[in-house]
């Protein structure tokens, strides 16, 4: 009887070895799985190490999986094979990792202008070369926190403006574990495309017709860090492309303070929306391989130029912001009434738990032991 229960106490002492080998520590692809994000697991594994080894240690991470009904390979890859050290992966997985973790806001209510506070610029882990020009800064995307797609859920959902403006949508509860908090998105992101491309995805055809009529192509689809304001208006022929652009400058809209100027064009604030020297900003923070775009329903006028603020370096996300479907924040309350979405439970709950869980169980067969 004594070698039966050393035996039984043996056997749970190597199934809990194995049960914390699988789980691992409660990491990000442990999370993931035990989520029912499989695939998205399996692309990080396969094709992001580099990546993966940029979180050990981190507790400040956002991660934004592709959900489980989204294709399996991202749309660059789809009618190929996405080969095991292709450097597109990483750039798809880093692009999709952020160096914050910050909670969610409370639920608030879809509507054509909102909060100021709902728009966040993050800093993505992407800044390989052959992906983005933008010198040795890391890719930011903007963020947008909007009303639950599905009825019934109980917080807030997260837009993102990606590569030639396409909209991905976090839907569902994030996932909170110890190295900060995934959510999960409808679709992959777009990896930052040329200027030009850019605007042929978005209808900009009369401005990129002027860009290529002055010979201006390769230059902006080439020079590191410019801020673009492309109007969706057809282009007269006495404007200037030039007058449309901020070299050697960066600017989001959660950075712009309204009556700063910046490079010669002003920013400013009226019912709630924003100018860019009289110009509206009607969807803005398209991330391109060497900057930023924000599409105006107008031409931009020319105005003197003046100091331009450093906007790259603010980390205040209380500015006026753009949202990533086109409308702008008026000057509603910040303090929306509601609870934040709650942060998983059930299986990465436990997972994250595991390590205690492993470690209690160890403790008891150890009991068991001396006792016999």
């Amino acid at each position: 009887m004594k070698h039966f229960i050393h035996f039984i106490v043996a056997a749970i002492f190597v199934a809990v070895l194995l049960v914390n080998a699988h789980a691992g520590d409660g990491g990000i692809l442990s999370v993931l799985r035990s989520n029912g994000l499989h695939n998205y697991a399996k692309f990080l594994e396969t094709h992001a190490p580099l990546t993966l080894a940029k979180l050990k240690g981190r507790t400040d991470i956002t991660c934004f999986a592709v959900c489980k009904e989204a294709p399996v390979d991202p749309p660059r890859h789809r009618n190929t094979t996405l080969q095991r050290r292709d450097p597109t992966g990483e750039a798809q997985a880093a692009q999709q990792m952020t160096d914050d973790s910050a909670p969610p806001p409370a639920k608030m209510k879809r509507q054509q202008y909102l909060s100021d506070s709902n728009f966040q610029k993050r800093r993505t882990f992407l800044n390989d070369p052959a992906f983005i020009n933008i010198g040795s800064e890391l890719l930011s995307l903007v963020t947008n926190y909007a009303s639950p797609q599905n009825p019934g859920d109980n917080g807030a959902d997260m837009e993102i403006t990606t590569g030639l403006g396409k909209i991905i949508n976090a839907t569902g509860e994030p996932i909170k574990f110890k190295q900060g908090i995934i959510y999960v998105i409808d679709d992959w992101f777009i990896l930052p495309g040329l200027l030009s491309e850019t605007l042929q995805a978005a209808g900009a055809a009369s401005f990129l017709a002027a860009i290529i009529k002055e010979n201006l192509k390769s230059k902006l689809d080439s020079t590191p860090r410019i801020t673009v304001f492309a109007p969706l208006s057809k282009m007269g022929s006495n404007h200037s492309v030039e007058g449309q652009v901020i070299y050697n400058f960066l600017g989001y809209t959660p950075d712009f303070v309204p009556g700063q100027t910046y490079g010669g064009i002003t920013i400013t604030k009226e019912r709630g929306q924003l100018f860019a020297n009289g110009a509206r900003i009607i969807k803005g923070n398209v991330p391109i391989k060497n900057g930023v775009v924000h599409f105006v329903d107008k031409l931009v006028k020319s105005m003197p130029s003046q100091h331009t603020p450093n906007a790259t370096s603010s980390t205040d996300t209380s500015s006026t912001g753009m949202s990533p479907t086109g409308t702008l924040s008026t000057g509603i309350s910040s303090s929306a009434t509601g609870t934040p979405p709650p942060v998983a439970t059930g299986a990465a709950a436990i997972l994250n738990g595991a390590p205690n869980m492993v470690f209690g169980v160890m403790a008891f067969g150890l009991g068991l032991w001396i006792a016999i």
